[in-house]
């Protein structure tokens, strides 16, 4: 399902290419890539004990701060409008945060 939603969002990013720059399809591609990844990494971790479960929680939403601060100063030091890429990289960690609490809650993966 995340999958899916990161094929899709990089399908319309790519579609609306006058609109949305190269650096906006390659930010919801590595929204896209972190998600997958965080989701693996607390499904994982969630048949393991509470602090392991609650270490790679932080850790992902730790990750996902540096993350966005990295790419805040790559798209600054270019040049690079920063509204649409980082509107796109905020909305797609809320939706992807969304989706993999009852994904791995219920084992609906």
């Amino acid at each position: 399902m995340l999958f899916l939603l990161t094929v899709i969002s990089f399908g319309v990013a790519r579609h609306l290419s006058p609109v949305a720059t190269t650096a906006t399809q390659w930010v919801v591609l590595w929204a896209g890539i972190e998600g997958l990844l965080g989701f693996y990494t607390l499904s994982w971790a969630f048949r393991k004990s509470d602090n392991i479960f609650y270490s790679f929680f932080l850790g992902g939403t730790l990750f996902r701060l540096v993350s966005l601060g990295i790419i805040t100063g790559l798209l600054y030091v270019n040049n690079v409008p920063l509204l649409i890429p980082l509107l796109s990289l905020v909305s797609l960690y809320f939706v992807f945060s969304l989706l993999q609490v009852p994904f791995i809650t219920y084992g609906l993966w």
